[in-house]
Order: C-alpha cells, then structure tokens, then sequence
C-alpha cells in the first residue's frame, strides 16, 4: 500500500494563507479611492459669524500665477479688492483665491453632519485638466498653506498655523484637511494610492509562484531520495522561503550580500530541520538531498531573475 503522505490536507491552511495576501490587497484596491484633484478641509469648531474659508499660500508678485485682484471671484462672493482678505499679506502668505489667477475654489463653508462642522473645497470635486493642472501646480509649488476664515464682507476671524499638503510620496496622496478652529489644530490625512497597493498586488503574487516553485520542486526531488512524508519537507521549505522573501525584502545589504547570508541560512537551518523530523534518515542522505533540492530550487529563482520572468 502505497505511504499516504497527508499532502492535501496540511497544506491547506498554507495555501489559503498564500491566497489572502493576494486577494485582500485586490479587495482593498478595488475599493480604494482614486487619488485626488482637490484639496478638502474639514473645518470645525468656527466661530459664529463664519461664512467663508479661504487658502493663504506663499506667493511672490513676481510669480507667472500672481494677480493684483482676481475680480471675478470678487463679484462671485461679493468681495472687494479693499477687503482685509483681499489685502492680506503676512510672511508672504496670500488669499490664493484673489491673487492665484484663474483660481478655482469654493470659499461658501458647506454644513455637514452638525451645524459645527463646515467643509471648504479647492478645486470642487472637479476632474477637469485645467483643475488637475492647478491642483498639481498647488501642491508642489505652493503646499505650505493656511487657512483663513472669513466673515460675509472678507474680514479675517482666524487663521491657522501653516502646513504642507504635499504628501512627499508617490504612494500616498492627501485626503483631507482637518482643523479645528477654536482649539487651532491641524490634521492631515493621507491615503495610500491605489497603484501602489496594485504594485503590493504583483509583489505578492509574483512570491507566491517564487515559493510554489521552490516547494515543487524540493517534494519532487524528494521522490527519488525516498524521504517522507513529503509534507514535512512542504511545510520546512514554505518556512524557510518566508523567511528569506522577508530578509531579501527588508534587509539593505547589497543583492549578492543578501542571498549569501539568506541561502546559507536555508542549506543549515533546513538540515538541521530534517535530521530532527527525519530521524531514521542517515545523515548524508539528509545533507545530500538538503544540497541538491536547495541548490536545484536557486538556480531556478536565479534563472527567473536572470529572464526577468518573476
């Protein structure tokens, strides 16, 4: 009768674990927000006579952005050009809705949840290229902002400390601003973009076939050394292949540094693993067969490298 070696059912706790650190990060990119063209404030605690917010940003004259007046957002919310907001220049901070030309943004506080909590939008939700082009130019030449809360006829009731809207990361874009006015708290939130959780997507699946062929091939080089049960030999190669996709991940040595250590690492700790689960196995055999199945399954990983297939 031939030796069950209970393959199937020890490796499926492994291989649904395998399979969930592929398919949550799809789940969390599916349903991941798209990064955005829009600044938002989450503007509480205002005083009671609040009706606009506005940006202050460091802006020079002598900028291809800057304008003396931007009228049409005068007539928009009824703002003069003499108005304190309007006139407001301290440290080189600027209303970027009257002197950023062409601004696009939404000064009217819009009431959400409670009547204490106020959102104020740059850019408004709007997705075209003029916007993007804006937001873009915003947040990596005029991030360090303020916010500024207005009465109806532009005069200031407070400002905020300033702060940087540029996330300084390709993987993370701003989410939202949050201030609390009375207490003059800033709090910025920062979501993780959705391609870099797809590019974690093909990480992880690319080491999930590296550890799936590795494992392949040293239970069927085991075969003909007649050491079993091969899901002994499954389970110890799946621990020590985690193990090394953690080192060559996370440690900063150079590539050759690393693979020596961690290889070296693999060839001991998988034989002394075996002399102790395989203790009818003579020694040279063990080590024989530790060599042979290690060396075969880097050569491959090596090959995949070298072609670039994984």
């Amino acid at each position: 009768m031939p030796a069950n070696t209970g393959v199937p059912h020890i490796l499926k706790p492994a291989i649904i674990l395998l399979l969930l650190c592929t398919v949550i990060p799809i789940i969390v990119y599916a349903n991941g927000p798209a990064p955005a063209s829009y600044i938002c404030f989450e503007i509480t605690n205002i005083p009671n006579t609040t009706v606009y917010a506005d940006m202050l940003i460091k802006i020079d004259p002598d900028c291809f952005e800057y304008i003396d007046f931007d009228s049409s957002n005068g007539i928009k919310y009824g703002i003069p050009s003499y108005s304190p907001i309007a006139m407001y220049n301290e440290d080189g901070f600027m209303s970027f809705t009257f002197h950023y030309q062409g601004s696009i943004s939404n000064m009217i506080l819009e009431t959400r949840g409670s009547a204490s909590e106020r959102l104020y939008y740059y850019a408004d939700f709007t997705y075209d290229k003029i916007n993007s082009d804006q937001f873009r130019n915003v947040r990596d030449n005029y991030h360090i902002i303020k916010i500024a809360l207005l009465d109806r006829d532009g005069n200031v009731l407070s400002i905020s400390d300033e702060f940087d809207v540029n996330p300084k990361s390709p993987n993370v874009f701003l989410g939202a601003v949050k201030y609390n006015a009375e207490k003059n708290l800033i709090e910025t939130d920062y979501l993780i973009s959705a391609w870099s959780v797809l590019f974690y997507i093909f990480f992880m699946v690319s080491v999930v076939i590296r550890i799936a062929v590795s494992i392949t091939v040293e239970a069927v080089i085991a075969i003909p050394f007649k050491i079993m049960p091969i899901w002994k030999i499954v389970l110890t190669n799946l621990a020590t292949q985690i193990i090394l996709v953690l080192f060559m991940t996370f440690c900063r040595l150079p590539y050759i540094q690393n693979l020596i250590i961690i290889e070296t690492f693999v060839y001991f700790s998988e034989f002394a693993v075996f002399s102790i689960i395989f203790k009818n196995t003579s020694k040279i055999k063990l080590a024989l067969y530790t060599f042979v199945a290690n060396t075969a399954s880097l050569t491959i990983g090596l090959l995949l490298n070298l072609y670039s297939a994984l």
